[in-house]
């Protein structure tokens, strides 16, 4: 299986989004950011890798839901990262939200 890693800052994902054109590819690449985004979130939420056993962890993963959330290119199929506690929230939409926002304000990671 191969694993793809990559950083983007705040600004490049704003510039994506801003210049997007109303594709598959689009959404799936936009997908596929949001998605990253709210996986490392997580991680760093719990402060524990994939499989990684900790002394004192934050919480433990537990699984995905999937949310449709309509963007300016389509509307996103994202799967959302859950914690056994329940406090994780991703910073990509706020609570309850089902549609993008005039502008995007995201968290650094």
């Amino acid at each position: 299986m191969i694993q793809v890693h990559f950083t983007l800052k705040s600004e490049e994902v704003q510039r994506i989004i801003e210049h997007s054109v109303k594709d598959d590819v689009s959404k799936n690449i936009l997908t596929t950011v949001f998605n990253q985004l709210m996986e490392n979130q997580r991680t760093e939420y719990i402060q524990a890798e994939d499989y990684e056993r900790s002394e004192n962890p934050q919480s433990q993963r537990n699984g995905y839901y999937e949310r449709d959330f309509t963007t300016r290119i389509g509307t996103l199929e994202l799967k959302v990262p859950r914690t056994r506690d329940g406090g994780f929230s991703p910073s990509v939409f706020e609570r309850y939200q089902r549609n993008e926002k005039e502008h995007w304000i995201f968290c650094p990671i």
